[in-house]
C-alpha cells in the first residue's frame, strides 16, 4: 500500500495501522472490499513545511464555520409577510402593484 493517510483508506485499515508498532502484523481485517492484512514496515511524519497551506486552509475554514454559526446563532430574521405576499394587479390600469 505505500504510505498511508488515515482519511484515504477505509477506517478498519487505518486503525490497524496506526495501533500497530514498526514490523508488526495486525489480525485479520474485514472491509467492504473483502479480508485485509496489514504489516508496518516504517513511518514518517510530513514535515511542516509540507503541510502547512493545507492546515491553514483547513484552520480557516473551521474559523470561518465557528463565525458563521454565531452569527446565525446571535441573529433574528424576521420577514414581513406582508410586504412579501402577492398582489394582485391592479384592475384599472393592468399595472402590477410595485413597492
Amino acid at each position: 500500500m505505500g504510505y498511508i493517510n488515515r482519511e484515504k483508506v477505509v477506517p478498519p485499515i487505518a486503525n490497524a495501522a496506526h495501533a500497530l508498532a514498526q514490523g508488526q502484523v495486525s489480525d485479520i481485517i474485514q472491509t467492504p472490499y473483502g479480508l485485509e492484512l496489514v504489516k508496518v514496515e516504517d513511518r514518517r511524519v510530513k514535515p511542516l513545511s509540507e503541510i502547512r497551506q493545507e492546515l491553514e486552509a483547513q484552520i480557516r475554514k473551521t474559523q470561518a464555520d465557528q463565525v458563521i454559526q454565531k452569527l446565525i446563532g446571535e441573529s433574528k430574521v424576521v420577514v414581513d409577510n406582508q410586504y412579501y405576499s402577492f398582489h394582485p394587479q391592479s384592475q384599472a390600469s393592468g399595472s402590477p402593484v410595485v413597492h
